[in-house]
């Protein structure tokens, strides 16, 4: 805002603005006009680079004597606040709570005070986040609906600019990139546009898409979203988030099944352990993985599992089998592998097969009656417990203050030294 002596471009949505003419003013003396005869001028501009809408609007804000503008507020529900001060005696007044300008002794008008107001709406996003799933079906595409909403005066039109940008979502291979004027009509609260997001029949994974508003109309400004309710909320004025739901009709992505460790070692004596797989992601239907078991040990002589399949429960992650170990075995050292195959509402991950080494007992003899000792076995007589990692590495926890001795080498080894 400021004064103008000029012929200053005027302008709103429709090519019209509030006040279009220019009145020259006089130094309210009758004398001829002085540096400060001009009018008032309010003036809007769009930030974001939209050609000749770059001047939202502009207009004239004054009566037929001098007129100067020194401040501008906003009031946070789109209304504008101008102060200043005015020689007219026929400055524009609307619900004044002072409707006559003040004069001097010798009854000469004098500079008073204004302030005026201009009403105004906020326009946002409904909320800070929108979602659409697509049909599954490998061609055509399904439109994901964006409300708008417009709170404070609303009688008059108003339009807004509606654009989208690539999340991790990118068009055209997940959306199509939309750009357009979305208006509101008189008295309207509300307005929507559509985007069209590619149908996929393969599954994929979740994808957004970001959102933005610009250049609002009639004295619009740009509001910030209400939180949704799948919880996101808007980062800043103008700006909202799609996501699109895919998964081959099912509106998610498949998730993948894994054992959570590659191997791991365990005595006769724990009488059981508990082998778990993981999903990459919530399961959305019942998961079941069946699974061979191979290896040294033998299924009713050696160990006995609680269930042919891991089984994972719709929204878990993870399930398990109990592999119980038969003491009346024997005491041998015993390979278990798990393998799985055919998961059902799930894929294969990376690691799919599972290895157990059933340790033999402190004290336990072989076959040939011989007690167990030296060699790689000596330190697993010993106490030791050992787990593989995913990373190939072995972690091994010892019985405290023991120290293993007859390795592979023949020479003794300490507690770090195993370790590492």
């Amino acid at each position: 805002t400021g004064q103008t002596n000029s012929n200053f471009p005027t302008r709103d949505a429709g090519n019209a603005a509030w006040q279009t003419t220019y009145h020259p003013g006089q130094a309210g003396n009758g004398s001829s006009t002085t540096l400060n005869d001009g009018d008032n001028y309010v003036a809007k501009f769009c930030l974001a680079s939209q050609g000749d809408r770059d001047l939202i609007y502009s207009t004239y804000l004054g009566g037929s004597d001098a007129d100067d503008a020194l401040a501008l507020a906003y009031d946070g529900q789109g209304g504008l606040i101008i102060g200043g001060a005015t020689l007219s005696t026929d400055f524009p007044l609307a619900h004044a709570f002072q409707s006559s300008i003040g004069v001097t002794s010798n009854g000469n008008t004098t500079w008073d005070s204004f302030i005026s107001k201009f009403s105004g709406s906020v326009i946002s996003f409904q909320a800070g986040g929108f979602d659409v799933t697509t049909s599954g079906t490998a061609s055509g595409t399904t439109n994901a609906t964006i409300t708008l909403t417009r709170t404070g005066d609303t009688t008059n039109a108003a339009s807004v600019t509606f654009f989208t940008a690539n999340g991790s979502a990118h068009a055209p291979g997940d959306y199509t990139f939309t750009s357009q004027s979305v208006n509101f009509a008189a008295g309207a609260s509300t307005a929507t546009v559509t985007v069209p997001v590619v149908n996929e029949a393969s599954p994929q994974p979740d994808r957004t898409v970001l959102l933005g508003l610009s250049c609002p109309t009639d004295n619009a400004t740009l509001g910030l979203a209400p939180t949704g309710s799948d919880g996101i909320s808007a980062s800043s004025p103008g700006t909202g988030t799609l996501t699109i739901h895919n998964g081959g009709g099912s509106g998610t992505s498949t998730p993948a099944v894994s054992f959570i460790d590659v191997s791991a070692s365990a005595a006769r004596s724990q009488s059981a352990y508990v082998v778990s797989v993981q999903l990459t992601s919530p399961a959305t239907g019942t998961v079941t993985v069946p699974y061979t078991l191979t290896g040294s040990g033998v299924l009713g002589q050696d160990y006995s599992v609680s269930a042919s399949v891991f089984t994972i429960q719709p929204g878990a992650t993870t399930g398990s089998v109990t592999v119980s170990f038969l003491q009346t075995a024997a005491p041998l050292l015993r390979t278990i592998n798990l393998t799985l195959h055919d998961p059902v509402n799930a894929t294969l991950g990376p690691i799919t097969t599972f290895v157990l080494q059933l340790l033999p007992e402190p004290g336990s003899t072989t076959k040939n009656g011989g007690a167990l000792g030296g060699g790689l076995l000596a330190p697993l007589a010993a106490g030791w417990l050992s787990r593989r990692r995913r990373d190939g590495r072995n972690i091994a926890v010892r019985q405290p203050g023991a120290v293993a001795a007859d390795l592979a080498s023949g020479r003794a080894a300490s507690d770090r030294e195993l370790r590492s």
